[in-house]
C-alpha cells in the first residue's frame, strides 16, 4: 500500500514511472505479491511495469501467463546474434569472420552464453585484451576445444582460476548469490584477498550498498554463475562453510529484519545446527507477523515446526498455535483444520490443560467463523472449565470473551455483562507484555458492546476511544481494527451515517494492509450498509458485490448471507422486487441452515414484501405469517429495538394485504421509536436520530399519514 502511494505521488507530481524488475524468477514470494498488487491497481497507476524471467515463474503465478503483456522471447535470430556479437568485439578490428561465427553457432541465440564464451577466449588466450585494440590468434580456433552447454562452459571458467582464486570464489558462493567482505573472510581469512582478481575476471562485482556497516558487499556476475560455482562443493565443505556463515550472520542480525534472521536459519540448517536454525526462523516468522507478511511468516513458523521433529513438543504446539492465528487472520479454513488436528495430536501424546484450553478457544472461534454458534459455545463452556482450573488466564479470558459474543447474540445482556467483566478480569491477570495487552484491549471492545445493548453510550465511546489510543500508541493494527468497529456500531446506532462511512473506510485500509480477509469482507458489508442508509442504493450494491465473492472464497457463510440479503434490500429500495427476490432465497436458505433466526428472520420479512410487490400476496401471507410466529417464539427475548427492521418490514406487507394487524403493529413500532429516541436528553438530538435513520424517519411518517396524534416525550 505504502508502495503504491508513493507511486501515485510521483505521478501527481507529472511523472511517468517505469519498474523494471529483471530475473523474476529469483523473487519471493512477498516480492510477487507486491507486484501483483500493483497490477491489481493498474488503472490508478500511471506506470510502466516492465519484468524479465524464465518460464519457471509461471509454474507459481501461472495467472499470469495469460495476459496480453506477456511476451515470450525466443532465442535470438540469426541477424541479431550477429548484432550482439559484433557489439561484444567492437574492439577487435578487423573482427575475423570465423571468431563471430564460432560464437554465434555455439551460442544458438542465447545471449549470455555468447558473453561467457568471449570471457573464456579471453581467459584462454585466444583474445588477448589490450587498449585500445584487442588482438586475435586466429590460429588457435580450428583446434579450440569448448564445453558444448552453458553450465559445461562455466565450470571451465571456474577450474581456469587460480587456486586462490577458485578457493574463495567457492567460498563465497556458500554464502550467497550476494556476499560481504566480513562474511567471506569468516569463512576463510585469505579469500577477501582474491576479489580484486575475480573482478577483474568478471566473476563478481561490487555492489554500490551494504546491508551491513563496515563491510563492503558484493554478488556474484550472474545467479547461473553462483550456482554452478556452489554446485562443486563438497557436502563438508558446505556444511562447515554453512555453520561459519550462520555464525556471522547470528552476531550481525540482532535486530534485524526478518530476512535476515531467516537467512541465518537458512545456514545454520544447512550447517545441522538445528537448535539455532530453529530459533531464527521462529524469530523471523514472528517479526514477519508483525508486519503483516503472513506467507512469509507462514513459511518460516513452518520450517521450525518441521526442524524439531519430535522433539521439544510444548515449543511445537506453540509455533503451530501461532500458525493457526496467521491462518484464521487471512481466512485460511482448511489450514486451521490442519493446525488443530496437530495440535491436538500432540496433547494426547503430551496432556497438557493451559494448551488444551487454548486449542478449545481456537476452535470455538473457528466455530463462530464458520456460522455454527451451538458448537462456538459448546466449546467456549469446556474451554472456560478447563483454563479456569489450571489457571490459565489468557485462554480464560478469550473463551468468557466468546461467552459474552454469544449471550448478546441472542438478546442476554445481563449474561453478556457478566462474562465480559469475568473476561476483563482474567485479562489483568496475565503477565505484562504484548499478549495481555492485546487480550485486555478485546475483553475492553467486549464490555464497550455491552455498555451498548444497556444504551450506555458515553461509556460505550470512552472506552472504544480509550481502546483506540493505546493501540495506536501501540502499533497494534489489530487492535486498531477492532475498536474502528466499535466505533462503527456506535456511530450507526446514532445515525451518523457519513462518519460510519468514513470509519469503514479506515477500517477496510487496515484490514487490505494487515491481509485479513475476513475483515475486509466486514468492512465492505459495513461500507454498503451505510450507502445504503445514505440512499445511495448503486453504491450499496457495488460494495455488496465487492464482498460476495470474497465471502466465497473464504469460506465465510454468515457474511456471504449477509451480502444477499443487503443487495435483496438495495434492489428493493430501487423498485426492482424481480432483481432483489432471488438475492433474499439465496440468503435464506443459508440463514436456515446456519440457524441464524434472527437473520432468517428479517430476510424473510424482506423476502414477503417482494412477493408484495410482485403480486404474489398468498406467498407473502404465508411469510409473513411465519415472521410474526418467529417474533413470538425464537426471538421473543430479543430486544425491541433489535428487531425494528423486521417489524417495519412485516408492517408494510400486513398493511398491502389489508390486514388489520397492520395498525396495532404500526403504533407500536412508532411507540418503540420515540422510546429509543428517549435515550438522547437532548430534543435536537432526538429528533436528528429519527430523521437519520431510514426506518424510523418512515415509520413516523406512515404514523403521521394515519391521523394519528403527534407522540409525546
Amino acid at each position: 500500500a505504502a508502495v503504491r502511494a508513493y507511486l501515485q505521488a510521483l505521478a501527481a507530481q507529472g511523472a511517468l514511472p517505469v519498474l523494471l524488475v529483471e530475473d523474476l524468477h529469483w523473487a519471493d514470494d512477498g516480492s510477487l505479491d507486491l507486484l501483483q498488487h500493483l497490477l491489481a491497481h493498474a488503472a490508478e497507476l500511471p506506470l510502466c511495469l516492465v519484468m524479465t524471467s524464465r518460464p519457471a515463474l509461471l509454474a507459481r503465478r501461472p495467472e499470469w501467463a495469460a495476459t496480453d503483456a506477456t511476451v515470450q522471447l525466443s532465442p535470438l535470430a540469426a541477424t541479431d546474434s550477429d548484432t550482439l556479437a559484433a557489439a561484444l568485439l567492437q574492439r577487435i578490428e578487423p573482427l575475423p569472420p570465423k571468431l563471430s561465427e564460432l560464437i554465434v553457432g555455439r551460442a544458438e541465440g542465447n545471449p549470455y552464453y555468447m558473453e561467457e564464451l568471449v570471457r573464456r577466449l579471453i581467459d584462454d588466450g585466444v583474445i588477448v585484451v589490450a587498449d585500445p585494440h584487442w588482438t586475435v590468434h586466429a590460429d588457435r580456433l580450428d583446434t579450440l576445444r569448448l564445453p558444448t552447454t552453458l553450465v559445461g562452459l562455466l565450470q571451465a571458467r571456474l577450474d581456469a582460476l587460480p587456486a586462490g582464486e577458485r578457493t574463495a570464489a567457492r567460498q563465497a558462493s556458500i554464502v550467497g548469490h550476494v556476499f560481504w567482505d566480513d562474511a567471506l573472510q569468516a569463512l576463510d581469512a585469505n579469500a577477501p584477498q582474491a576479489l580484486p582478481a575475480l573482478q577483474r575476471a568478471a566473476f563478481v562485482k561490487a555492489r554500490d550498498n551494504s546491508d551491513f556497516e563496515g563491510t563492503a558487499a558484493h554478488q556474484f556476475d550472474h545467479h547461473l554463475l553462483h550456482q554452478v560455482t556452489y554446485d562443486t562443493l563438497l557436502k563438508a565443505e558446505r556444511k562447515l562453510g554453512h555453520g561459519a556463515a550462520a555464525r556471522w550472520l547470528a552476531e550481525r542480525t540482532q535486530g534485524r529484519g526478518a530476512e535476515f534472521l531467516a537467512m541465518t536459519g537458512e545456514h545454520a540448517e544447512r550447517a545441522g545446527e538445528t537448535a539455532l536454525a530453529v530459533d531464527c526462523f521462529e524469530q523471523a516468522g514472528a517479526e514477519a507477523r508483525n508486519r503483516f507478511a503472513n506467507a512469509a511468516a507462514l513459511s518460516w513458523l513452518g520450517r521450525a515446526v518441521t526442524l524439531l521433529g519430535e522433539t521439544d513438543r510444548g515449543r511445537r504446539f506453540d509455533l503451530l498455535q501461532q500458525q493457526e492465528a496467521i491462518c484464521e487472520l487471512v481466512t485460511d479454513r482448511s489450514a486451521q483444520d490442519m493446525c488443530h488436528a496437530a495440535m491436538a495430536s500432540l496433547l494426547e501424546r503430551d496432556p497438557d490443560d493451559a494448551r488444551l484450553a487454548r486449542l478449545l478457544v481456537c476452535r470455538a472461534l473457528l466455530a463462530e467463523r464458520r456460522g455454527d454458534s451451538a458448537a462456538c459455545e459448546q466449546l467456549a463452556k469446556q474451554a472456560v472449565e478447563i483454563a479456569e482450573r489450571s489457571g490459565a488466564a489468557r485462554a480464560a479470558a478469550d473463551s468468557r470473551l466468546l461467552l459474552a459474543w454469544r449471550c448478546g447474540k441472542r438478546g442476554d445482556h445481563a449474561a453478556a455483562r457478566i462474562e465480559a467483566d469475568r473476561s476483563l478480569s482474567w485479562a489483568r491477570q496475565i503477565e505484562p507484555g504484548v499478549v495481555r495487552d492485546s487480550t485486555e484491549a478485546a475483553s475492553m471492545l467486549m464490555t464497550a458492546k455491552v455498555a451498548a445493548y444497556f444504551d450506555e453510550t458515553d461509556k460505550e465511546r470512552e472506552i472504544l476511544h480509550e481502546v483506540l489510543s493505546r493501540a495506536e500508541a501501540r502499533g497494534n493494527w489489530v487492535t486498531q481494527a477492532d475498536a474502528l468497529a466499535g466505533l462503527i456500531d456506535l456511530e450507526r446506532a446514532l445515525g451518523h451515517f457519513e462518519q460510519m462511512t468514513a470509519l469503514s473506510h479506515r477500517m477496510l485500509t487496515l484490514a487490505r494492509s494487515m491481509g485479513a480477509m475476513w475483515r475486509v469482507a466486514a468492512s465492505l458489508l459495513l461500507l454498503g450498509e451505510a450507502a445504503e442508509s445514505l440512499g445511495d442504493q448503486p453504491a450499496a450494491m457495488g460494495w455488496y458485490e465487492q464482498c460476495l465473492p470474497l465471502c466465497r472464497v473464504t469460506g465465510d457463510r454468515r457474511k456471504e448471507a449477509l451480502a444477499l440479503l443487503g443487495l435483496g434490500k438495495a434492489h428493493l429500495c430501487s423498485g426492482d422486487a424481480a432483481a432483489a427476490y432471488p438475492w433474499h432465497c439465496q440468503a435464506q436458505a443459508i440463514f436456515t441452515q446456519l440457524n441464524e433466526p434472527d437473520w432468517a428472520t428479517e430476510n424473510l420479512a424482506h423476502t414477503a414484501l417482494c412477493q408484495i410487490r410482485l403480486g404474489h400476496f398468498d406467498a407473502a401471507r404465508a411469510s409473513v405469517n411465519q415472521v410474526l410466529d418467529g417474533l413470538q417464539n425464537e426471538l421473543a427475548g430479543y430486544p425491541a429495538d433489535n428487531l425494528i427492521d423486521v417489524r417495519w418490514t412485516s408492517q408494510q406487507v400486513l398493511a398491502a394485504l389489508g390486514d388489520p394487524r397492520a395498525g396495532p403493529l404500526l403504533e407500536q413500532l412508532h411507540l418503540d421509536v420515540h422510546t429509543l429516541a428517549t435515550t438522547f436528553t437532548d430534543a435536537a438530538d432526538r429528533d436528528r436520530l429519527i430523521q437519520a435513520i431510514p426506518n424510523y424517519r418512515d415509520i413516523v411518517a406512515a404514523y403521521q399519514r394515519r391521523g394519528a396524534p403527534a407522540a409525546s416525550g
